[in-house]
């Protein structure tokens, strides 16, 4: 992974035998004042607007002004942090319970390549979702129609099936 300084952003080179793509990585300043300054668009902006790039996969790293530090991952915890104290919070107690219990008791890299893994596959089964059901949307609807129809006529054919079963018997008992 290379990093190359391009006008007023860098850029990172990904490289995926054969093909090379370049991705645009946006960088922040922290200033001490806490504020956080976007190099690219030559603004100040909010610690929520940090998080849309995240949301919106948008590469970026934020650097301290003062010593030059990457503290990308500080930032990010901040959100996490931000997010969790909120009403839209993702991680149980008992999920950060287990979450803190993995530190020192694991190898990092197993760990970090596992959770990688898991919130790969389920933003993959998350996107697939949502494709089925953006393309195919009235064909589902049009079969679960069908299905429920199709129930409810099974359930009625049943109850009619079992008043004829029962009159039948009562006629038998009568005669």
């Amino acid at each position: 992974m290379a990093v190359n300084i391009c006008s007023k952003a860098a850029s990172l080179i990904y490289t995926t035998a054969p093909i090379c793509r370049r991705i645009v990585l946006r960088t922040i300043k922290k200033y001490p004042n806490r504020r956080l300054y976007d190099t690219e668009e030559s603004k100040y902006i909010t610690l929520a607007r940090v998080a849309e790039f995240a949301k919106e996969h948008v590469p970026f790293k934020v650097i301290d002004s003062e010593s030059s530090t990457d503290i990308t991952r500080s930032v990010l915890l901040q959100i996490i942090l931000d997010q969790e104290a909120s009403d839209t919070a993702i991680f149980s107690s008992e999920s950060l319970f287990e979450l803190v219990g993995y530190y020192g008791n694991t190898v990092p890299s197993l760990f970090n390549e596992y959770l990688q893994g898991s919130l790969k596959s389920f933003t993959e089964g998350q996107q697939q979702l949502c494709d089925q059901f953006n393309t195919d949307s009235m064909k589902m609807f049009q079969k679960m129609a069908t299905e429920n129809i199709e129930m409810w006529q099974s359930v009625q054919d049943k109850f009619i099936n079992m008043g004829s079963f029962g009159s039948s018997a009562k006629n038998k008992k009568s005669e």
